[in-house]
């Protein structure tokens, strides 16, 4: 008897798992759906303060997030028009996985949130996952710092009256 409450409570638990990741996934989206700024960028150790994502915004929706270049943003891309590009996380993984569609192409990387400020560090194309947010040399790692932008919602009293 004894044998059968612990194979029932072991597949209880293994039924589980995937409803608990599911769920962890869809606050993980939840928390991360909205406009957030690049405010730090880090690759080799080295902490770029801002030459090569000033004005960078990154807007998450369930499936695909929209990247805005900045107005230095390098490969040529500054001041171009934004990108909406497919994403999926993988909570399960520690630490958890983000993983990002180019085209045909796929960025393997991690994220992490730390109160209002998310960090996602990536792996150049055609490379490994990152394990940690230590770039020290990494040189093929990208990792980004970003804090989330406020919605600027007008309230009914901030709203002047047509009288």
């Amino acid at each position: 008897m004894q044998y059968f409450k612990l194979s029932f409570a072991v597949i209880a638990t293994i039924a589980l798992l995937p409803f608990n990741a599911s769920a962890d996934e869809s606050a993980d989206k939840k928390k991360l759906k909205g406009e957030w700024r690049v405010v730090g960028l880090q690759s080799d150790g080295k902490e770029d303060l801002g030459a090569s994502f000033k004005g960078m915004t990154w807007d998450f929706g369930d499936k695909e997030f929209t990247l805005t270049p900045g107005t230095t943003t390098p490969a040529g891309i500054a001041g171009k028009r934004s990108i909406t590009l497919p994403y999926s996380l993988d909570v399960k993984q520690s630490p958890k996985h983000f993983t990002q569609k180019l085209g045909d192409r796929t960025l393997l990387g991690i994220y992490q949130f730390n109160d209002d400020q998310l960090r996602v560090c990536l792996a150049k194309f055609e490379h490994d996952r990152p394990t940690n947010f230590e770039t020290r040399g990494m040189k093929d790692w990208l990792c980004y710092r970003l804090e989330r932008v406020e919605p600027n919602v007008e309230t009914a009293d901030s709203i002047p009256s047509k009288d």
